[in-house]
């Protein structure tokens, strides 16, 4: 029994498991119900719904519900947020409450000794179980079968039997019910207890009832359907036992008292096997047990606790990759981890020196011997019996291989151990020494002297890796030293892999190395349980969650578990990973969990950026931004956010100003244009700073800026829009400035005269010009500027990607035009409150003031944002890469030179892409350096890709004609696009794939009714892709299969097997499909139809011309796409339809294949030669020699097309070659600039931050100087104030000083005193010690020690006497007690045959009982009747006697009223101990009421009324009524008043709950009744 959880509460009275989640209720005494998840030791949720303490809860087995009863009398129902709906009918305390296990039902027992059952659907009751006549403590439905239990203080447990009750529901559902009382039957009563009853409840598979009670005995009963019968008793509690359990999982019972203790008892020996009491010395009130693992639960005066029986570890190895040994109590198993088997290798449970405790000598831990590759031997660790807690460990060494025979086993004691070879084992004994033992030959040492240590763990190469006291060392047995030491935490376990150790603690997981030196450290908040190294990620399992750490300290969680997982292997396949284990259920664990987080980071971590950018595409999320962000990877991020704010701020992090311009036009936020304007700042990007201050309106600094720059034009501009003399001094106007100096005309005046203008001056401005010269002026002239004229940005140069690891940006490159810029900026102005003069012809004239508008005047003459112009703009270039022409608008250039290279015959298509393709796409330069022919290049590759991605998807949709346009748009943008040197190798495949396209549906192109199979054979034998192909391989199988060329469809099907086979993307039924095809194929093996196809043109062995799709020998290309044509064709290329075909330098692989075709063309022709030759010899004419000749001349030709051939192969070599150190050259100066680049801004980086620093010093230097000022103005404001008090000070500490002095001289005196008066009283304490001592002498010699000696014997004796007679008493008492459980047994017996013929006597007599009423009844009936006849008889004759008579009173019986009593009403109804309505009603008083009602019955109208009317109506016809008087009246008034009070009255009573009023209520009606009586007389 272990300790899980303890948490610090109120008075615990109940608690419930959850049936699936690691979630616990209790209810509290103080009125409160917590909601505890144990794992995580956390509170979920509290529910202060009850008014008073709440004595029950329990979770619904499984709905989302729990239900609770307390002290205000009600049952309250609860989802997990908060209460639905309370259950109101119990006039005493809830004690319990029960969900039934299937229906929808809850039972409650109370203090008013009832027990209801409610259902929660109607929230109606539907039963009422009466019987008990003291307080229900405990109620419970049986698991299975149709009993439930109740107990009660009255000392009784009864068993009943709702089978009835459960008909009816199934009958009526959830319509009203009219409880009867019949729906639970008693099946027995239980009162063998001699005291009160606390807790009863069901065995959960057996037919057994536990109950607890206050004199302090478990007792186990028996039962079947009719009966129950003590079974046995438990004792052992030393007070009341106030609750108790039967485990789920193991066969015990748990109790817990008032003792302090909770015990569990062995349900089949019925012995206690062990006991836990409280520190707190608390009394436990409730136990419950969880169904589906080892916890239970207990509730004490001051803490909820959660115990288990078993420990949540469960005990595995693993044994190479293929076994996993495993144990489960006191048995050793193993899983065979390919076909997941389960074998038992050994159970210890029948060896003689091991427990049979379940609880104790349970396996604790399995080591493994790497060191024995002989055979698989195990050593096992057994758990510390409870008794001895100090005791040493048991451990078993056993072999795999006979794990049947004993002999094998080998057993030693020691505190912890671990294999160091084959033979060896180090171990710790008693004293915590390490010894090494032999267990071969049973020999043991001391490994080293004095060096202690708590645990030890094997390490590779025989070592021994020991903690103790908080250090965590290696150590050699060979040399018998410690080689590495580190500090750590407590040591759980330590697991060595490849290079790495992992130690666990409690709730840390720390990562060293080999030499111990720590790498990473996690600390967790809930205990950590196993982990495991998987491809250098560490995977470990909390109480609720399985996580990973990477070596860079790196953490996630990859998923929640519902139980507590513990690893022992794990498997990664692809982003998933299969995780081995077992749970805390004993349970094996094979579980599969995606892991793109883990793969994500550690991609990062290993910077693998092809991982990455996959990685991104499938996981996208706040959490991956968050982290792409930490990681300095803003670019990489902006991708994935939508906010645009946030787009912006990740923009300016990672420097991408073109996405933070586009967002800052969208937005048009000052705030923006701000920080943009910084970051632009910081790159050198002037263009970009110019364009954020017109839209901030900072004039100031646009004039500085323009005047750093030189831009002299815009200076004289933004002065027509802003004059001020700041801009006139920045352009050196001289008439500009002395205007500007007209608010001050002496100023203006003095000013001109000092420039040589003709000025009047009177005398004091001619003084001030004097003094003016004499000081030796110099004129103020604007500085020239480094470099005047078109300054561009700084450059950003392009980075490597495996260096800086910046991603490609997916996105198109923002490239915004000149109009379309300033369109944009014109709308962003149009927003400011002044009107803007749009007119481009009044820049010249001066601008009204009233109609000044910068921003407009400003944009309309501002240059676009031009992020990457190419430093080469407007200057002459000479290369052979048309590009870098398109780049600096030499489009005719760029043409030319592409007509040679490749033939280019229609430029249209080409000028529509430069239409969209802005020509600024190099990167611009680092200000004030020059260079004419380095450039790095914008990458484009991302948009081709995007394009080839799209020209796919519209393949796989069958859109043949947007495919055949989209392949083309590709080739063209690779002619205009320029690319860096390392982009070629991808270019070349994007010519091919796109070549292939274009091929593929220009068959599809040219394909008829006629050509259809041919067409579709050829057009799958084009290279496509798979996914592509399969479908073109399908489609002709199919229209071959359906023309009956089976030949053709075999082959087609066998292909198309092939790639099905490797390609697991298709589903199965293709695969089946393409094989039943090929076999149908086989069987007839013919073609109906001849066409143009081989087989082996399947595998790619076929050149297809572009035009007929003929196979082709000999050939030429298009120098584009490299696509085939007959050598007689003339014309563009059908593909590309810009090219000629054969024009321009053919790629090198065109040029092999021409060289191939040259070299079969001269061996056919020499075979000719051979031939006409032969036929000259045997008829030799002339025309031989002219074909001869003519043939010669063919052949001179070709040869000299040959040599051609071959020089033009030579001098494209020697192209390649300069192109190559061309290259290199580039490469070599782009470094350079890289490295100066790199340079210069860490430069100026480093001038910034300390420009800033020194700013912040200054302004905190010059904060603090303030400070100081003012503290010394304060203090020698206060100076005098505080001298004042000081002497004040003085002055009080003296006189405190003079008066403590005299205190301490009068202590001094009174402690003198008491020293004497000490001394005296030590004197004293002398004397009556020597008196002491006298005595004692005096006693030794009276009472010498022999005779002590006789005393304790004689006292042995006694004692020895009394035990024995207490044995004998105790005997005495055995056999009484056996004698009297044989007579109670027997006596039970007869009481229940007793009880069994009464119950039969019963019935009779309640059928006979009914009988008789039924009989009395008819017996009034008649009587009744015959009065009325004599009545009526003589009624009449006195009507006939007394006819003339008019004082006769006549009272006719028809107007007589009826009052009826509701007898049902007056039955006694079921009342609480505690409410018990007044003593006065007693049952006397209802049988006089029935009395008098019968009476009143005789004196009214009978019950045939009817009947008698109609048979005497002719006869009443001739009577006449008879007067009444105003008294007979009076009395039908209020005889009819208090008729329809009494009925009220009773309508009342039938609906009300409370027993109280209904007490009230009989009352009346009687006192009614009454009434009623006595108005009959008087009338």
């Amino acid at each position: 029994m272990f300790s899980k959880f303890e948490r610090k509460s109120d008075r615990v009275k109940a608690v419930s498991f959850h049936h699936s989640r690691p979630w616990l209720l209790s209810g509290l005494h103080s009125g409160a119900i917590e909601l505890i998840d144990y794992r995580t030791e956390s509170r979920i949720a509290l529910y202060e719904d009850h008014t008073g303490p709440v004595r029950s809860v329990q979770f619904h087995p499984s709905l989302n519900l729990f239900c609770s009863g307390g002290d205000d009398f009600t049952v309250r129902v609860f989802n997990y947020k908060s209460c639905q709906f309370v259950l109101k009918g119990h006039l005493d305390y809830v004690r319990c409450v029960t969900f039934h296990p299937n229906l929808p039902w809850v039972m409650s027992g109370s203090d008013d000794s009832t027990a209801k059952i409610w259902n929660y659907q109607s929230r109606q009751a539907i039963a009422i179980i009466t019987g008990h006549t003291h307080y229900v403590m405990q109620c419970q439905f049986h698991p299975t079968q149709d009993f439930l239990i109740t107990c009660s203080l009255d000392q009784t447990a009864r068993l009943w039997s709702y089978s009835t009750l459960k008909r009816r529901y199934a009958e009526r559902r959830n319509q009203d019910y009219i409880i009867s009382g019949a729906e639970v039957t008693l099946i027995t009563i239980m009162d063998a207890h001699k005291d009160q009853i606390n807790w009863c409840t069901f065995h959960p598979t057996q037919q057994y009832i536990v109950t607890a009670a206050d004199d302090k005995k478990i007792k186990i009963w028996k039962y079947n359907e009719s009966k129950a019968w003590e079974y046995d008793t438990l004792s052992g509690h030393t007070a009341n036992v106030c609750s108790v359990a039967v485990h789920y999982k193991e066969d015990v019972i748990i109790s817990d008292s008032e003792d302090h203790t909770v015990r569990v008892w062995d349900f089949q020996k019925r012995q206690e096997l062990a006991s836990f009491e409280s520190k707190q010395q608390d009394r436990y009130w409730v136990v419950q047990c969880h169904n589906d693992n080892y916890y239970f639960a207990c509730g004490s005066d001051t803490s909820l606790q959660v115990f288990t029986l078993h420990k949540d570890r469960v005990p595995m190895i693993l044994v190479g990759d293929k076994y996993l040994c495993l144990a489960e109590k006191k048995q050793v198993k193993v899983i065979e981890l390919v076909q997941y088997t389960q074998q038992l290798i050994k159970d210890f449970s029948g060896l003689s020196n091991i427990s049979s405790n379940i609880l104790e000598d349970n396996i604790e831990a399995i080591e493994y011997n790497q060191y024995d590759q002989q055979k698989t031997q195990l050593m096992v660790r057994l758990i510390r019996s409870f008794k001895e807690p100090n005791s040493l460990r048991k451990h078993i060494l056993l072999t795999f291989q006979s794990p049947k025979q004993d002999q094998n086993l080998k057993f030693f004691n020691s505190r912890f151990a671990c294999f160091l070879s084959s033979s060896k084992i180090a171990r710790i004994n008693q004293q915590n020494y390490i010894e090494l033992y032999n267990y071969e030959n049973e020999s043991s040492q001391i490994l080293i002297e004095d060096y202690k240590s708590e645990r030890i763990f094997p390490a590779p190469g025989g070592k021994i890796l020991s903690y103790f006291d908080k250090k965590l060392e290696l150590i050699d047995p060979v040399s018998r030293k410690v080689i590495h030491s580190t500090e750590s935490q407590r040591v759980k376990s330590a697991k060595y892999t490849d290079q790495l150790l992992i130690v666990l603690g409690k709730k840390t997981l720390t990562i060293y190395n080999k030499q111990l030196a720590k790498i990473v450290e996690i600390n967790e908040q809930i205990n950590i349980k196993t982990a495991i190294f998987v491809n250098e990620i560490i995977f470990y399992s909390t109480k609720s969650q399985i996580k990973f750490v990477l070596l860079n300290g790196d953490t996630g969680i990859i998923r929640s578990t519902e139980n507590i997982i513990y690893l022992a292997k794990g498997e990664l396949k692809g982003q998933s990973l299969k995780l081995i284990g077992m749970d805390n259920r004993g349970e094996f664990v094979n579980l599969v969990v995606e892991i793109q987080e883990a793969l994500f980071k550690y991609a990062i971590y290993k910077k693998d950026l092809d991982q990455i950018q996959s990685l991104i595409k499938t996981q996208l999320g706040e959490s991956t931004l968050a982290y792409l962000y930490k990681k300095k990877l803003a670019s990489q991020s902006l991708k994935m956010v939508q906010d645009p704010f946030a787009r912006f701020s990740l923009s300016i992090d990672c420097g991408n100003l073109e996405q933070a311009y586009k967002i800052a036009i969208e937005l048009k936020d000052p705030k923006l244009y701000d920080q943009l304007r910084t970051e632009a700042w910081r790159q050198g990007n002037n263009l970009l700073i110019d364009i954020c201050d017109q839209q901030l309106r900072q004039l100031d600094r646009l004039s500085l800026l323009y005047a750093c720059l030189g831009q002299d034009d815009k200076l004289e501009k933004l002065q027509k829009i802003n004059p001020s003399f700041q801009n006139a001094l920045y352009q050196g106007n001289l008439e500009e400035r002395i205007n500007q100096l007209s608010s001050i005309p002496a100023l203006q005046q003095i000013s001109a005269a000092l420039h040589g203008q003709k000025v009047s001056l009177n005398a004091a401005q001619t003084e001030s010009i004097d003094w003016i010269q004499k000081q030796k002026p110099e004129a103020l002239i604007p500085p020239q500027p480094v470099i005047s004229g078109n300054i561009q940005p700084w450059h950003q140069i392009e980075m490597k990607e495996k260096d800086q690891i910046i991603l490609e940006n997916q996105e198109k490159q923002i490239i915004i035009p000149q109009d379309e810029l300033f369109s944009q900026q014109k709308q962003s102005v149009q927003t400011s409150p002044q009107k803007i003069n749009t007119d481009e012809q009044q820049i010249d004239d001066e601008p009204a003031e009233d109609q000044w508008g910068i921003e407009e005047e400003l944009i309309q003459e501002t240059k676009p944002l031009e992020f990457d112009v190419s430093p080469l703009k407007n200057k002459d270039i000479k290369s052979n890469i048309a590009q870098k022409y398109f780049a600096n608008k030499q489009y005719e250039q760029g043409f030319e030179l592409l007509e040679r290279q490749i033939g280019l015959k229609d430029r249209k298509p080409l000028l529509n892409i430069l239409k969209e393709y802005s020509s600024d796409q190099y990167v611009t330069q680092v200000p004030y350096i020059v260079s004419d022919d380095q450039h790095v290049y914008a990458s484009r590759l991302q948009e081709l890709r995007n394009l080839i991605k799209l020209g796919q998807k519209q393949t796989t949709e069958a859109k043949f004609g947007e495919v055949k346009e989209t392949f083309q748009k590709v080739l063209y943008k690779i002619l205009v696009y320029p690319y860096n040197e390392q982009d070629k190798q991808e270019l070349q495949q994007i010519i091919e794939i796109s070549g292939n396209y274009l091929l593929a549906m220009r068959c599809d192109q040219i394909k008829n009714e006629q050509t259809q199979l041919e067409m579709s054979c050829k057009m799958a034998s084009i290279d496509l892709q798979p996914l592509h192909r399969i479908l073109t391989l399908r489609q002709a199988l199919s229209v071959s299969y359906k023309q009956k060329n089976f030949i053709t469809c075999s082959q087609i099907a066998k292909k198309l097997i092939e790639l099905l086979k490797n390609d697991q993307t298709q589903k199965p039924e293709v695969l089946q499909n393409a094989l039943k095809y090929e076999k149908a194929s086989l069987q007839q093996n013919s073609n109906s139809v001849q066409i143009d196809f081989d087989g082996q043109w399947l595998d790619g062995k076929a050149i297809f011309s572009a035009d007929t799709l003929k196979v082709l020998t000999s050939y030429k290309q298009c120098s584009l796409d490299g696509s085939y044509y007959e050598q007689s064709y003339r014309g563009l290329c059908v593909l590309c339809k810009i090219c000629e075909v054969g024009c321009g330098n053919i790629p090198s692989t065109a040029r092999q294949s021409s060289s191939n075709a040259y070299v079969l063309a001269m061996k056919a022709l020499q075979d000719k030669i051979k031939i006409m030759e032969n036929e000259r010899v045997v008829t030799p004419t002339e025309t031989n020699y002219t074909d001869v000749g003519s043939i010669k001349n063919q052949l001179n030709t070709l040869v000299k097309e040959n040599e051609h051939l071959n020089q033009q192969i030579l001098r494209y070599q020697q192209s390649q070659d300069n192109v190559q150190n061309y290259n290199l050259q580039i490469e070599a100066l782009q470094q350079e600039r890289l490295q100066h680049l790199k340079d210069y801004q860490e430069r100026v980086s480093d001038l910034i931050k300390k420009n800033e620093d020194l700013k912040k010093e200054k302004s905190d230097m010059q904060n603090s100087i303030d400070q100081l000022h003012r503290q010394l103005q304060a203090y020698k404001s206060n100076e005098r104030t505080f001298q004042h008090k000081a002497e004040l000070l003085k002055f009080e500490e003296s006189a405190k000083f003079q008066e403590n002095i005299q205190d301490l001289k009068q202590k001094l005196e009174s402690s003198d005193n008491m020293i004497k008066k000490l001394e005296k009283r030590i004197e004293k304490l002398i004397q009556d010690k020597h008196g002491v001592e006298q005595d004692f002498l005096d006693y030794k010699d009276k009472y010498p020690y022999f005779k002590i000696q006789e005393y304790e014997k004689q006292l042995l004796q006694i004692r020895c006497q009394l035990e024995e007679k207490e044995n004998q008493y105790l005997k005495n008492l055995d056999e009484i007690q056996n004698h009297r459980s044989v007579r109670e047994d027997q006596l039970t017996k007869k009481i229940q045959d007793l009880l069994s013929k009464s119950n039969e006597y019963q019935s009779i007599i309640h059928q006979q009982t009914i009988e008789y009423k039924d009989l009395t009844l008819k017996y009034q009936q008649l009587k009744l009747k015959l009065e009325f006849e004599e009545k009526s008889k003589s009624h009449k004759k006195r009507n006939m006697s007394q006819e003339n008579g008019d004082h006769q009173i006549y009272q006719n019986p028809a107007d007589r009223t009826i009052s009826r009593l509701n007898l049902d009403s007056l039955s006694p109804q079921i009342t609480s101990p505690r409410f018990m309505p007044d003593q006065n009603i007693k049952h006397s008083h209802l049988k006089q009421a029935i009395k008098d009602c019968l009476e009143d019955l005789r004196s009214s109208t009978p019950f045939n009324k009817i009947q008698i009317e109609s048979q005497q109506s002719n006869q009443r016809k001739k009577l006449t009524s008879p007067p009444t008087t105003t008294r007979n009246l009076e009395i039908e008034n209020q005889l009819k008043q208090l008729n329809e009070r009494y009925e009220m009255l009773i309508r009342q009573a039938q609906k009300e709950s409370d027993f109280k009023q209904k007490a009230i209520i009989r009352k009346e009606l009687l006192a009614i009744a009454e009434q009623i009586k006595e108005l009959n007389k008087q009338k």
